[in-house]
């Protein structure tokens, strides 16, 4: 086994309209760019993706998408999701 360091801090915020915060605190942490993992249709229906993807441009926060995620994604599916992660 290779020696290794992972660190991973996660916040979870919850509650109605919660993602209307996801820019300011991107920006705060200094983000600039992200990966936004999802399924298929239904955060595109609700308009979800949107808002948020308009967030993100407000707040000059670089996203690259990644449709299509299913429970038990095939192994070339999450490969292309880390190509993509790694352009972020």
């Amino acid at each position: 086994m290779h020696n290794f360091n992972f660190y991973n801090p996660t916040r979870i915020i919850s509650g109605k309209d919660s993602q209307k915060e996801i820019g300011s605190i991107l920006k705060n942490d200094k983000i600039k760019s992200v990966l936004l993992l999802y399924g298929m249709n239904s955060i595109k229906k609700s308009g979800l993706l949107d808002e948020i993807k308009s967030i993100l441009e407000k707040f000059e926060i670089k996203f690259f998408e990644h449709a299509g995620v299913k429970s038990n994604p095939i192994l070339t599916h999450a490969n292309e999701g880390v190509s993509l992660a790694k352009k972020c």
